[in-house]
């Protein structure tokens, strides 16, 4: 999930204007505006620097790879091979278990089944992986 802000500055025209009350509402908002983007400059040194902490932790973390074999049904029936990898921490019985870097992807059509189950069994082997099975 991502989250951001947007501002909105607006540089109003004061060269030709002789009144001192909008002179000084033009002052008091772009004073209001500096403050708005002081507020989030700070936010953002925080955002990179717990994104640089995150990246401390990801390169101590170990990771194993994962065969992941699911079948699903829309219109037809599809079978698809994802090969990743997780910490090794991760709950492998928790469907939204953190993902690493992404190997592969495969489509299989219904039909194929034994052949994709064949190839997800190479890959196991070819990867040293561990096999999750969604059927």
């Amino acid at each position: 999930m991502s989250k951001g802000s947007t501002f909105y500055i607006n540089y109003y025209e004061y060269e030709n204007k002789y009144d001192i009350k909008s002179l000084m509402d033009s002052d008091r908002w772009a004073k209001r505006d500096i403050e708005r983007l002081e507020e989030e400059i700070t936010k953002l040194k925080a955002y990179r620097q717990a994104i640089f902490n995150q990246a401390q932790i990801v390169s101590q973390t170990e990771f194993k790879t994962i065969v992941k074999l699911t079948r699903q049904k829309y219109n037809f029936v599809d079978f698809y091979i994802s090969v990743y990898e997780t910490p090794v921490f991760s709950n492998l019985e928790d469907r939204n278990h953190p993902r690493g870097k992404q190997i592969l992807n495969e489509k299989y059509p219904g039909k194929e089944r034994s052949i994709a189950i064949k190839r997800a069994n190479e890959l196991v082997k070819q990867y040293n992986a561990t096999l999750i099975k969604n059927f």
